[in-house]
């Protein structure tokens, strides 16, 4: 369902005006590709959130195809990360003396880890490069032997301490958490990319501009400085 059919919602009995963030034309262009969707079964879990990556502001949000649900999965739904996640890690390892050539070897491999034991993680094709890749070609194949290789060598820690920077807690260390193991909701998946594209700057998001009651503004959102998740550096070689 939508966050709001209109920029603007007026509550008559409270007499207050409220003043979204929405932008209507970005609202109907993503209703109309959802519409335009022939796939049923693809629009049951649907949720779509747009946000601004220099202020935070929600653009457009749709939690739901059918107007019926009351369940918002654009904020209330977690779903597991899987590959999404790599970007993190990534950018954390460019922090920490990678380049976007530095090379580990793709292949089958099992890792020892202590106090969990054999570990081995595989790509989704099944196939390897059976040669050193650099972090390009990773990127490029999704490989997950390269992202666990990086995870290690920077500890099973980096992306839960990516996280605890925008105030998420409760991500556990883990050696998978390269992979995407972890669960999120698509407004913080959103609101963390939204920190890439913004030069390593973090908004948290919001969708209220205004409240006025009687013609008189009660409530204004002040935009915030953000706070640093990511080096400006790394975010650039990123993109």
């Amino acid at each position: 369902r939508d966050l709001h059919s209109f920029p603007t919602r007026r509550s008559s009995d409270l007499g207050k005006t409220i003043n979204t963030t929405i932008n209507l034309s970005i609202q109907k262009k993503i209703k109309e590709i959802i519409n335009q969707t022939k796939d049923i079964s693809s629009k049951e879990n649907l949720a779509v959130i747009v946000l601004e990556p220099s202020t935070g502001a929600c653009l457009s949000l749709i939690g739901s195809s059918n107007n019926n649900d009351s369940f918002n999965r654009a904020i209330d739904g977690v779903t597991q990360l899987g590959s999404t996640a790599k970007p993190l890690l990534y950018l954390s390892a460019l922090e920490n003396g990678f380049t976007p050539l530095t090379s580990l070897k793709s292949a089958p491999t099992v890792f020892y880890i202590e106090n969990v034991g054999e570990y081995a993680p595989q790509n989704a094709t099944g196939k390897y490069a059976n040669k050193n890749i650099n972090m390009i070609e990773a990127i490029s194949v999704s490989d997950n032997i390269y992202a666990t290789k990086t995870n290690l060598l920077l500890g099973s820690n980096t992306i839960s301490d990516k996280l605890k920077i925008i105030g998420i807690n409760d991500v556990n260390d883990n050696v998978t958490n390269g992979l995407g193991s972890f669960s999120l909701s698509p407004l913080t998946i959103t609101s963390i990319y939204n920190a890439i594209a913004n030069r390593g700057i973090y908004h948290k998001p919001y969708f209220v501009k205004s409240i006025e009651e009687n013609n008189k503004k009660i409530y204004t959102h002040k935009n915030d400085s953000g706070v640093r998740q990511i080096g400006r550096a790394s975010c650039r070689e990123r993109v």
